[in-house]
């Protein structure tokens, strides 16, 4: 049936869509940034143990908008740090190209698994002439790939002019990492702020990582329009999520099907993951009731829609196209799910035409357990493989993630939330690290030992140390103020940890065994030990601001406002030691 149909709605895409006029010259937006003055400063995100080469995230945000919101930002990275198994790091980045952007994640490209665009990046675009129709589109898939490569020798027109816009990706062209974007580059409404926006946007994304936006249902919907009524995959690929007793699949032809009962679905807490197909432009769902009447889901609805999904996978037109977006009274459909007042956190669609096939290639690792991120780069490899033609790059390049790529389907954030912890000995099995976390209070009961090359974190409003507390040479410790949401009435949680694991347990890896200071928390003179020679130290707040740099072991930080700090050292080998103490 897809072979039967696929030129029809080629044609329809490229005549009704997004027929575009060729143009020989260089195709240019407000977020196509020219690298002039380019910069990029890492934000001192407070996590002392990672090492390049672990297996991390990079959050990559523009100065700009890192700025406004810096304790959202930070707040998402410590999320993604606490949630998962990943090293976090986070770069600001000023006037940066997308050739600069690439290079910045090549940097880090060890042991990276994956990349958070927030804010305005700049996009990379590849453009085509497919079915005798030129196009051209954003393509995060330029981001993913590290080791392909991409060509712009032309322009629109075919002549031998770069324009800026890549038309060859030869080489290696499987991506190595997934790339999402938290942004609102397509978000122009009169009278919304967008730095409100990503407030709310991460607001709620916190609310999923503390275990108040749970997916109590484990259901999931496949939502398919007239022309995709009799596509396998469309129908019933989604069911790998959660299982076939756990699935609905409502097609054209159903009783009641059309916009109406579209809009009540995604909003009944029902389903926790929704795949629709719908003919869409970037603005707009187009739905064909049973009576044959078409009608529209405008992308300023959704806005203002609660939809109780976590996650959407769109196989709708540009439906994320945050570049056609354009005028000072649109939203693109994408980011009207993800910032709207609901529960949406991701979504999974196109810049492009089409959306997924071959969708058990996403749904079924995501089912056991990957986040969104590793099971969208798995169904990239496993789909298309390592030789794309004509048609994948017409059909799959314009694929991306809107939203958190770290959501897991399966995430239970029961297990953060003790209201009161009662300690009473390291677990045995644990790694270089253990994190302690409570709503309320941690009480660390008598005879407690740190052992050896273990570093361990309290993090709790209200921490209480018996007698005999004891920290061996060689471990180190640090109490944190933050704690957790206990969102599900779990308290009185005897012995219970939650364990940061290292991806390795090498411990030349985790350098800060052998570095500590004390006290922590601190009034007036903090003291650093330290087995290596320090030539410099610097002390930043937690918004990445410089407060102190000296050479000295001994550091009065009297002078300090209240919160929480880092402390970066460089030894005369050139090794970068850190640690976080809290200043009173």
């Amino acid at each position: 049936m897809e072979s039967d149909t696929l030129n029809e709605l080629v044609h329809e895409y490229y005549y009704h869509t997004m027929r575009r006029v060729p143009s020989s010259a260089p195709i240019s937006t407000s977020y196509n940034f020219s690298g002039i003055s380019y910069e990029h400063y890492q934000i001192p995100f407070m996590t002392p143990e990672m090492v390049t080469g672990d297996s991390s995230i990079l959050i990559i945000v523009d100065d700009a908008t890192y700025h406004h919101i810096p304790s959202y930002i930070l707040r998402y990275a410590s999320d993604v740090y606490y949630g998962t198994n990943f090293d976090v790091y986070v770069e600001s980045v000023q006037n940066a190209s997308h050739t600069q952007v690439k290079n910045l994640i090549l940097t880090y490209q060890n042991g990276l698994k994956g990349v958070v665009l927030i804010g305005n990046i700049a996009d990379a675009k590849f453009e085509q002439t497919y079915f005798w129709e030129y196009d051209s589109w954003p393509c995060d898939l330029y981001f993913m790939d590290l080791d392909g490569v991409w060509t712009d020798a032309k322009d629109a027109g075919g002549h031998g002019i770069p324009n800026g816009i890549y038309e060859k990706h030869e080489g290696n062209v499987k991506p190595e990492v997934f790339v999402s974007r938290i942004s609102t580059m397509g978000a122009h409404m009169y009278n919304v702020n967008k730095d409100s926006l990503l407030i709310r946007y991460f607001n709620k994304d916190h609310d999923y990582w503390m275990g108040k936006r749970i997916m109590s249902n484990h259901r999931a919907l496949s939502y398919v329009n007239k022309d995709w009524k009799l596509w396998w995959d469309k129908l019933y690929g989604v069911k790998h999520v959660f299982g076939e007793e756990h699935y609905d699949m409502i097609r054209h032809g159903d009783a009641g099907f059309g916009k109406p009962q579209y809009e009540l679905l995604v909003q009944e807490r029902i389903y926790d993951i929704v795949e629709l197909c719908a003919h869409s432009n970037y603005n707009i769902h187009a739905f064909t009731d049973n009576a044959g009447t078409k009608s529209y889901l405008y992308s300023s609805e959704i806005y203002h829609l609660s939809t109780t999904p976590i996650g959407m996978s769109l196989f709708s037109c540009v439906a994320c196209n945050w570049l056609m977006a354009d005028s000072a009274e649109t939203i693109d459909v994408c980011d009207a799910y993800i910032y709207n007042s609901g529960n949406t956190l991701f979504v999974v669609g196109s810049t492009k035409s089409g959306g997924m096939n071959n969708t058990k290639n996403f749904f079924k690792p995501l089912g056991q357990g990957l986040s969104v991120g590793e099971a969208f780069k798995q169904w990239f490899v496993k789909t298309l493989g390592n030789n794309h033609n004509e048609y994948d790059v017409s059909w799959f390049y314009g694929m991306c993630i809107i939203g958190d790529p770290l959501i897991s389907m399966t995430y239970d954030a029961t297990e953060f939330c003790p209201d009161t912890l009662l300690l009473t000995a390291i677990p045995k099995d644990t790694l270089s690290e253990v994190t302690y976390k409570a709503a309320h209070k941690i009480i660390v009961q008598e005879n407690f030992q740190i052992p050896n090359n273990m570093h361990v974190i309290f993090d709790a409003p209200e921490i209480d140390f018996a007698p005999n507390f004891t920290c061996i040479s060689g471990g180190t410790f640090e109490t944190r103020g933050n704690g957790c949401v206990c969102s599900r009435g779990v308290s009185n949680t005897p012995n219970h940890v939650s364990a940061k694991k290292k991806q390795s347990d090498n411990i030349d890896d985790n350098h800060n065994v052998a570095f500590s200071v004390i006290p922590n928390p601190v009034n007036d003179i903090l003291s650093i030990n330290s087995l290596d020679v320090l030539e410099q130290i610097e002390i930043y707040n937690i918004n990445g601001q410089h407060a102190i740099r000296t050479n000295q072991l001994e550091i009065n930080v009297s002078g300090l406002p209240q919160g929480i700090y880092l402390l970066r050292a460089v030894t005369t080998d050139g090794q970068m030691r850190q640690a976080k103490f809290i200043k009173q």
